[in-house]
């Protein structure tokens, strides 16, 4: 039986899961569903409900994830003497 239209379903998995947040980059990064599911033990279809839910991954979110780290303010020069020590 279907349940009435605008009432609640049950909680997300995946909102509350400790590792939520790299369940969500992982998703947004393209890796698959499957992969997600057997590392963190949650269902697939909970990943799918989760990434299509405006309340669990607004649009907002999904663009961060997407577009990557924010690198404002960050000295390349500085980037590039670091690394190049480290190798």
């Amino acid at each position: 039986m279907a349940r009435a239209r605008g009432k609640p379903g049950p909680p997300c998995h995946v909102c509350k899961h400790r590792e939520r947040a790299a369940m969500e980059l992982m998703l947004m990064r393209g890796v698959a569903v499957h992969a997600i599911a057997k590392k963190f033990n949650v269902s697939g279809d909970s990943l799918h409900r989760h990434k299509r839910r405006p309340s669990c991954m607004p649009p907002q979110l999904k663009e961060k994830l997407l577009a990557g780290p924010d690198v404002a303010g960050l000295d390349i020069e500085k980037v590039r003497e670091a690394e190049s020590k480290s190798l």
